[in-house]
């Protein structure tokens, strides 16, 4: 007879956020633990996102902190993931190259 699983322990309340770094637009989109989509946003790059990559971060980070306070959501951030069309070496976590991008070219996502 087979045993049914029973979890013992309830998910931690809490949001994910997805951020990828298309050809022309930025999205974003923010889900809670049950992977219900909270908030999502397309919006194109600005001109300073385009060739600096602190100012992209800059764009990401506010563009996040307003579908957060938008949402009214008090979740604590657990995970954060960034997509772009580009190779990364995996040793050094270098992007290796990106078109539309270029000052992300050779950074290093990981410790930045």
């Amino acid at each position: 007879m087979a045993q049914e699983y029973t979890p013992t322990a309830t998910p931690q309340k809490s949001a994910s956020i997805g951020v990828d770094l298309g050809g022309s637009h930025i999205r974003i989109g923010t889900v809670d633990h049950t992977g219900s989509v909270l908030n999502f946003r397309r919006e194109p790059y600005t001109e300073q996102a385009k060739e600096d990559s602190w100012a992209l971060a800059g764009q990401i980070i506010a563009t996040v902190r307003n579908m957060l306070d938008e949402h009214g959501s008090d979740l604590p951030l657990k995970v954060l993931g960034v997509a772009f069309p580009g190779p990364v070496n995996q040793i050094t976590n270098r992007v290796l190259s990106l078109s539309h991008l270029p000052s992300l070219a050779q950074s290093d996502l990981y410790e930045e």
